[in-house]
């Protein structure tokens, strides 16, 4: 008896066949959509981080301009300490006031980098915060140079003079229209 093998057809034995291309399809699709998701949300996190960073420094920024017009008053005058920062006129701060101010460069290309405290509220315009064509981020005392480009950021100080010797500072910093505040406090004591 001949014993016959079955014949092998060729046809099936080569290739994959169209359900394993569509599963091979499938897994790579959801595997490039995981990784890409992964990806946008890294670019978000790294944008906020960024953004909270900017908020710090630049409240930090205030509270250094602050300081600085103290101790420049302190050097000419120290019972005149607080001119400028309670109010623009001496004296004019009493023990309980409070003034919004926004703090800016009188003149962009000083470099000695003189600063002017200026009265705002908390929804001045003013409060908003433009980048240089140089990177450096500014205020404005109400004109805005054509080639400063608009950032998300905005800024207020609130100034509180709580006895003749401490001012309480908080600067509110928001930033992407989110109404998100980066706020720091400090408080001047013993200056005096």
């Amino acid at each position: 008896m001949l014993l016959m093998s079955p014949k092998k057809n060729k046809n099936m034995e080569k290739g994959f066949s169209i359900i394993e291309v569509v599963v091979a399809i499938g897994i790579i699709s959801i595997s490039f959509v995981v990784l890409m998701s992964l990806f946008a949300f890294n670019m978000r996190m790294e944008i906020q981080s960024r953004d909270k960073v900017v908020a710090s420094y630049l409240a930090q920024e205030a509270i250094e301009v602050i300081r600085q017009t103290r101790d420049n008053n302190w050097d000419t005058s120290p019972n005149l300490w607080d001119q400028g920062i309670t109010a623009d006129d001496p004296g004019v701060g009493a023990i309980g006031s409070t003034r919004y101010a926004i703090v800016y460069k009188t003149d962009l290309n000083d470099t000695a980098q003189a600063w002017s405290v200026a009265d705002s509220s908390e929804t001045d315009p003013n409060r908003k915060i433009y980048m240089t064509p140089a990177g450096n981020y500014t205020q404005t005392g109400g004109i805005v140079d054509p080639a400063w480009k608009s950032t998300s950021f905005a800024r207020v100080i609130k100034i509180e003079k709580e006895t003749d010797h401490d001012l309480k500072l908080t600067v509110d910093v928001q930033y992407n229209g989110l109404q998100k505040a980066e706020v720091i406090s400090y408080i001047y004591e013993g200056w005096h």
